[in-house]
């Protein structure tokens, strides 16, 4: 009876021991491939090669290496690490993973790996090399961020303290602030630290004694530049004594009270300065003198920058009112944008044509010059000998004309070449409206009568002109 139990057992143990022996390697549960039987003996090995340590004592009560499935929580592989610095990790499946190392005296060291799958099932061997380690950074040397904050002066929204740049004066660390001046530099952990704050058009704040791990740094806040401002002031020909002018902080109408005010011993033409303007963003600047009438000049600063204001030229106290209408010569119809100059004073058209300018009393005719950028300067009008009348009209609009624009082209014929230039003609016509041609029609001379190229030089702009070109035995071509 004990004897069969025996053999009854024996041939159990056989029986397992061969199917175990026929699944002997094999990794039934592969995650990449559960269908396969393959085995995953995919062999990595590298060497860790800390600093200042040949005999591997570093290495005697160090931990274990580890390589972590990257992006998974699956368990990592372990591997002991050699006097040598040797480590060994087997049987590992095709993956991504990444090789960790924390030992307390050094630098932790993390190095992502990619495992690809062996060919055959007898394996793969991958050989990482060398890797070097490195020595935990003294304290001087580590560095821990701090926190603190950097605003804008004056009555800001407090979302508008962005892009203010924060750095170090001892490291050159920097750092820039968000919308509402938060910010976050990294600093040395030992130490005490100085940390400044600048932006455009506003001065420069600073923090001292700032002390990594201590807490936030303080409070910055950047007070705004001063704005200057220059003028030059023009008066009529024979003022006489100083000229009083005043800047009006808040007030483009110059009703505040002045508080900033300055007197020019004016000849002719006085200049007007201020270098420490406060950061309001508006302001009057007001001229007064016995010969003229009260400016005020409206003023928009910029925080840090000098405003120019030149040519203000207030208005003689007997001043002569001169209106009038510019209209554009062929068409008949008003022109925006004509410069109307008369003894030294200067307007522009609005967009009706129309202009204003106030002239001192004169009792002989003066020029009026129309100019401006695309039109003919015009000289032939004047104004006449005006008295006591506080306005002065003109009966008829003014007129002013094009610049004359040049267009360059040249003729060719289908047929022969070129040659036989002198029976080439072209025609230029002006067109009205309707499309009929109005005179004077120009027959166009050739400025190169061999090559046959023209270049015609009183087109009006604006207007539509026609261009014909003849010849015997050809069809004519009108552009």
């Amino acid at each position: 009876m004990h004897r069969r139990i025996w053999q009854v057992f024996l041939g159990g143990f056989v029986t397992a021991a061969t199917l175990w022996g026929c699944d002997w390697g094999v990794d039934p549960t592969n995650e990449y491939d559960p269908q396969s039987t393959r085995p995953a003996t995919v062999l990595i090995e590298a060497a860790l090669v800390p600093p200042g340590d040949p005999d591997g004592r570093l290495f005697d009560q160090g931990p274990e290496a580890t390589l972590e499935p990257a992006g998974t929580p699956a368990k990592p592989h372990a591997a002991s690490v050699g006097t040598d610095g040797r480590i060994r990790f087997s049987s590992v499946r095709p993956g991504a993973y990444v090789l960790r190392y924390a030992h307390p005296a050094l630098e932790p060291f993390a190095l992502p790996v990619t495992v690809a799958a062996p060919r055959d099932e007898r394996g793969r061997r991958v050989d990482l090399g060398v890797l070097l380690l490195r020595p935990l950074p003294a304290e001087s040397e580590r560095l821990t961020p701090v926190s603190g904050v950097a605003r804008r002066g004056g009555d800001l929204p407090d979302d508008a303290h962005g892009d203010i740049e924060v750095w170090s004066a001892e490291t050159g660390e920097r750092a820039v602030t968000d919308e509402e001046g938060h910010y976050r530099i990294q600093l040395p952990l030992t130490g005490t630290y100085t940390l400044r704050a600048r932006a455009d058009g506003y001065q420069q704040a600073s923090v001292r004694d700032v002390v990594p791990g201590s807490g936030a740094a303080g409070e910055m806040v950047l007070d705004p530049l001063n704005t200057s401002l220059r003028a030059s002031v023009v008066l009529p020909a024979g003022a006489q004594g100083p000229a009083r002018v005043t800047y009006h902080v808040g007030s483009p109408t110059c009703q505040a009270e002045p508080r900033y005010q300055t007197v020019i011993p004016f000849n002719g033409v006085g200049h007007y300065e201020h270098s420490a303007l406060p950061p309001e963003d508006q302001g009057g600047l007001l001229i007064e003198h016995a010969s003229v009438q009260r400016l005020c000049v409206p003023v928009a600063l910029t925080p840090g920058r000098r405003v120019e204001l030149t040519g203000l030229r207030p208005t003689p106290k007997d001043a002569v009112r001169v209106t009038g209408v510019v209209h554009l010569e062929r068409t008949d119809g008003p022109v925006e944008g004509v410069l109307v100059a008369i003894g030294g004073l200067l307007t522009q058209t609005d967009a009706s044509g129309h202009f204003a300018l106030a002239v001192p009393p004169a009792a002989e005719a003066r020029p009026v010059r129309l100019s401006g950028a695309g039109f003919q300067p015009n000289t032939g009008h004047s104004l006449p000998p005006v008295g006591d009348a506080p306005e002065y009209p003109f009966p008829d609009p003014l007129t002013v004309a094009h610049a004359p624009t040049r267009v360059d082209f040249r003729v060719r014929f289908d047929r022969f070449g070129q040659g036989a230039g002198a029976a080439v003609t072209a025609v230029l016509d002006r067109l009205d409206p309707q499309g009929g041609a109005l005179p004077p029609r120009e027959t166009l001379q050739p400025v190169d009568a061999e090559d046959l190229r023209y270049s015609p030089m009183n087109l009006v702009p604006g207007e539509p002109h026609r261009l014909t070109v003849t010849r015997p035995g050809y069809v004519p071509e009108v552009l």
